[in-house]
């Protein structure tokens, strides 16, 4: 017999987004939109990495990381056992992402929901992931977004085993 297994997605898993059919190779139906109940760090390297705000950091880049923290946007699917493991699969979990879970509340609803979410294993290190900065305290990953809008934050990798987030916000 087939569990059903809510999941967040925020990123290429989305409605018209190209890894969606990953959801639809089992039974997958979308439950609603909503955005996540805790906050996180949201990455773009070309596709979304939710993170956690790194616990081993020092406390002046803790300061700097704290205010780029908001809740995720995305959707809520319902799916099948099967796409669970598609999931898993496209996701590199365990090792690239960690499903965890979540609270999510969906639009129009006070009562969130818990949901499995594919949370990005270790901190991102490299140039080619910018923060998203959070608009009204929201993250939400834009496949359209111009690429100038990815200069506000950058990491840096010069250290040889930890990068953190260097900021060149205008004042």
């Amino acid at each position: 017999m087939t569990q059903s297994h809510t999941v967040f997605v925020y990123g290429t898993l989305k409605t018209d987004h190209w890894n969606n059919h990953v959801l639809h190779h089992g039974k997958a139906t979308l439950v609603g939109v909503g955005q996540t109940v805790p906050k996180y760090l949201l990455f773009d390297g070309g596709f979304p990495k939710m993170s956690h705000l790194p616990s081993h950091a020092p406390a002046d880049v803790l300061a700097k990381l704290t205010p780029l923290l908001g809740h995720v946007r995305g959707e809520v699917w319902r799916i099948d056992d099967e796409s669970l493991m598609n999931c898993d699969r496209l996701e590199g979990h365990p090792k690239f992402y960690c499903r965890e879970k979540i609270g999510v509340r969906l639009d129009g609803s006070a009562k969130p929901l818990t949901a499995w979410a594919y949370i990005i294993v270790g901190f991102p290190r490299y140039e080619r992931n910018a923060l998203i900065v959070p608009k009204n305290g929201v993250l939400e990953w834009d496949t359209d977004r111009k690429p100038s809008d990815r200069k506000s934050t950058r990491l840096n990798s010069s250290h040889i085993t930890i990068s953190y987030a260097v900021f060149c916000l205008k004042k």
